[in-house]
């Protein structure tokens, strides 16, 4: 993996939190009676959680770092490695959890 493919996922997750951030206002009641407003917010959640655990991998690649199974353990390893805070590595690691519920939510809408 280059350097660039990181920059470029890195900026993309930036993107997906920035449509995100267009959403903020939204209250619960309008969230949960509008679907587009809900898809939207879940899928940019969706993206920018995966934009992480692409560069969390490619990292781990990068510096060599025991090859990970699930996304989790890429953020994990990172951490333990001093590349993000410990603390900061296991608050954020269940999002890998959190992206296989969206992922199975969009499986379980689909027509």
């Amino acid at each position: 993996m280059s350097r660039g493919a990181i920059l470029e996922r890195l900026s993309a997750m930036r993107e997906f939190v920035e449509q995100l951030r267009r959403y903020k206002g939204a209250s619960f009641e309008e969230f949960s009676a509008d679907p587009t407003l809900r898809a939207a917010v879940e899928r940019f959640f969706q993206l920018a959680i995966e934009a992480a655990l692409d560069v969390s991998n490619m990292l781990c690649r990068e510096l060599g770092l025991r090859r990970p199974g699930e996304g989790r353990e890429s953020i994990l390893a990172l951490g333990r490695a001093g590349v993000l805070p410990p603390e900061f590595a296991e608050r954020f690691a269940p999002v890998a959890s959190f992206r296989n519920i969206l992922r199975l939510r969009e499986v379980a809408n689909r027509p």
